[in-house]
């Protein structure tokens, strides 16, 4: 007698099989298992498995494969041979019949489409590759570097290749174009779809471009001797200061605020509040903030002198602007109770910092003579390199604050 019992609320099942009288323990422990294998017997005792077993199965198997739920229910109901309905019978029964390998049920209708034949734009392609060779030349002899755009957009390219081609050639769609592009990002999953055919891709202007200077190189070894005298005399004895003004800061009319113009990122605002300000490039007022970075002077040349104590006046730059004498009255205020005897001054080429003026020669005896220094000396960047200024790296924190603002009279 075989008795079985699938769970639930099913009905437990009998079965009466006839054996031999004489038979082994062996055999009684194993006919049974064997009885269970025939095919014939399997469609009578089905089990039926609760939700909750194949959710914990489908759980499982998401932390090895992302698989479909039809498919994880195929899965389950085969190696489990679970018998209980599924919510969708149709979908089921179509993934068993491909599971055992009927793969007719979707005609391949692939050899009624002959494809596009491989030659018909290829004049088109290949006069736009002229074209591109012949803008690729011209930034060869610019060290690859260009400032202005061949073309503003693809019909643009393709305009100018029809132009080239002769009378009757095929031109393609915009997106057939695109696509013959090379990818930008050759790794990714889409650039499987591009042919790179054309060496072209999509790029924005970098604003990263430095100037060249005959006397860069002088400009950079007194900088090198102006930090090696700093650690030699010490913060004890010297004070280094480095001072530049930042871009204007446009200001708008009493009402009309206007943006800063400075690119930052999404800021978290009221759900309700909507971020607005007015675009205008001509204001008639606008603040200068001049900055001066008194360095904690290092141990050593090669470490940082981007550290120490940042002091920024705000400037109105019709009213005050920036002048040697107002930079000069700057530093003697915030510089008057230094017991320091040397001032290092570093700046940029501005007409309000550049010593060769007679009006900034006659600040710094200003300096040296309300602050009752024994030696001031001032050093300047090359013309065009007012990044190796270290105050220019204070700007980039002063954008933080500038950014999603606008300001008005």
């Amino acid at each position: 007698m075989y008795r079985f019992s699938p769970g639930g609320g099913i009905i437990t099942s009998v079965c009466l099989v006839q054996v031999s009288a004489d038979r082994s323990v062996a055999e009684m422990l194993t006919q049974s298992a064997r009885f269970m294998a025939f095919p014939d017997v399997k469609e009578h005792f089905k089990e039926y498995h609760t939700r909750y077993q194949r959710k914990i199965f489908k759980e499982r198997l998401s932390n090895i494969a992302s698989v479909q739920p039809c498919v994880a229910d195929m899965i389950y109901k085969e190696l489990a041979l679970d018998a209980s309905s599924t919510q969708h019978s149709t979908t089921a029964e179509r993934m068993r019949l491909i599971f055992l390998g009927n793969t007719e049920l979707i005609g391949d209708l692939r050899h009624m489409n002959p494809g596009r034949p491989g030659n018909t734009y290829d004049t088109f392609f290949e006069e736009m590759a002229k074209v591109v060779e012949e803008a690729t030349v011209a930034d060869e002899r610019r060290h690859n570097e260009a400032h202005l755009a061949a073309w503003i957009s693809v019909r643009d390219l393709m305009a100018q290749t029809t132009e080239r081609c002769p009378e009757h050639t095929l031109v393609p769609s915009p997106s057939l174009v695109r696509l013959q592009f090379s990818p930008k990002n050759p790794y990714s999953k889409t650039a499987l779809s591009f042919t790179s055919k054309l060496k072209v891709q999509y790029k924005i202007q970098r604003r990263q471009l430095r100037a060249d200077h005959m006397d860069q190189h002088y400009a950079a070894a007194q900088f090198k001797y102006l930090r090696e005298l700093a650690v030699e005399l010490g913060n004890e004895k010297a004070i280094f200061l480095f001072a530049d003004d930042k871009a204007k800061i446009p200001v708008g009319e009493p009402g009309l605020a206007v943006s800063t113009g400075v690119r930052g990122k999404m800021a978290l605002t009221p759900s309700t509040t909507t971020l607005v300000s007015l675009d205008h490039d001509m204001t008639k007022a606008s603040l200068t903030p001049s900055v001066n970075l008194i360095c904690s002077i290092p141990s050593g040349v090669s470490d940082s002198f981007v550290q120490g104590r940042v002091i920024t006046t705000i400037n109105d730059s019709v009213f005050e602007g920036s002048s040697p004498w107002r930079h000069s009255a700057c530093v003697v205020k915030f510089l008057k109770d230094a017991s320091q005897t040397v001032l290092l001054l570093y700046t940029d080429g501005g007409t309000d910092h550049r010593h060769t003026l007679e009006a900034v020669r006659l600040g710094l005896i200003c300096i040296f003579k309300e602050l009752n220094l024994e030696g001031i000396i001032a050093g300047r960047c090359a013309p065009g390199h007012s990044f190796t200024n270290p105050a220019e790296r204070v700007m980039s924190v002063l954008n933080l604050g500038l950014q999603n603002c606008s300001l008005e009279r």
